[in-house]
C-alpha cells in the first residue's frame, strides 16, 4: 500500500511504498491507452537526495523490486546535512521567475529535496532510475503528470512568477501559471504537468504547472527509465 494515497496532498515524516506494480515506457505505440507496459524486473531499490558535496548523493532509505514489484522506506531521520539550503533547493523550480521562499529570495533556515529513486541490479548494469507518472491527451496535445515527492524541514511557501526559456534538451518551455507553494515540514506531494504541443512555426511548446492537489493519484504509476543512472 502506498501511504500517499488520497485526493489531496498527505504531509508526513515517515515515507514508506509497497506492493506497487512498476511499468516501463512503451517506445513502439502511437496511443495514449498503451504508453506503458508492466515490468517484471527484480533489482534493489535506494532512496536518495542528490547533494552538493562528494559523493553528490545521500540515501535516505532502500528496497526492493522483486519481479516488478516495488517495496521501499525512507529513514525517518532525515539531517540537515541531506537537505539543500535555498541557494540549491530553489533549482527546482527554476522554470519560474523571481522565485521566492517565505517572501524571501534568500533564506538562512529553510531547507528540503527531493526524493530520487535508483533500481539496479549489484554488479551489473541493469535497472534505471524511476518516478510516478501518466500520461494523458489526444491529437496534437499530450500532457506528461508526475508525482514528486520533497522534504523540508519546516512550514514554508515558495512563490514565482510565470517565465519563458529553453531547456537543456534544447526546447521551449513555458510556465502559464504563478507558483503559490505551501509545504510543510515533512514529506509533501507535488504534482508537475508538462503539456506538450505543436504551434504553427512547428516549435514543441510546453506549458508546466505545480501543484498541491492530486486528482485521482491511484491513476499514477511507478515507471522506471531503463539504463538511465545517475
Amino acid at each position: 500500500m502506498d501511504l500517499f494515497v488520497g485526493s489531496e496532498n498527505t504531509h508526513q515524516k515517515t515515507l514508506s511504498v509497497s506492493d506497487q506494480q512498476v511499468w516501463t515506457r512503451n517506445k513502439y505505440t502511437t496511443k495514449v491507452s498503451e504508453s506503458y507496459t508492466s515490468y517484471s524486473g527484480t533489482h534493489s531499490v535506494n532512496a536518495f537526495f542528490y547533494i552538493m558535496e562528494a559523493p553528490h548523493y545521500n540515501i535516505i532509505g532502500s528496497g526492493a523490486m522483486k519481479n516488478g514489484i516495488l517495496d521501499f522506506t525512507v529513514s525517518a531521520n532525515i539531517t540537515g546535512n541531506a537537505l539543500l539550503g535555498w541557494e540549491y533547493f530553489k533549482e527546482f523550480f527554476s522554470n519560474w521567475e523571481d522565485v521566492q521562499i517565505n517572501g524571501q529570495t534568500t533564506s538562512n533556515s529553510a531547507m528540503g529535496n527531493m526524493l530520487l529513486l535508483d533500481a539496479y541490479t549489484q554488479g551489473g548494469s541493469t535497472g534505471g532510475m524511476m518516478d510516478r507518472q501518466k500520461i494523458t491527451g489526444n491529437g496534437p496535445v499530450l500532457s506528461c503528470e508526475t508525482i514528486l515527492y520533497f522534504y523540508v524541514n519546516q512550514d514554508c511557501t515558495i512563490t514565482g512568477t510565470p517565465g519563458t526559456g529553453v531547456s537543456d534538451g534544447n526546447y521551449y518551455y513555458m510556465t502559464e501559471n504563478y507558483l503559490n507553494l505551501s509545504l510543510k515540514e515533512g514529506w509533501n506531494l507535488v504534482c508537475r504537468k508538462e503539456a506538450y504541443s505543436t504551434d504553427i512555426l512547428g516549435y514543441a511548446t510546453i506549458s508546466m504547472e505545480i501543484k498541491e492537489k492530486i486528482e485521482d493519484p491511484d491513476s499514477f504509476k511507478w515507471v522506471i527509465e531503463e539504463g538511465f543512472r545517475l
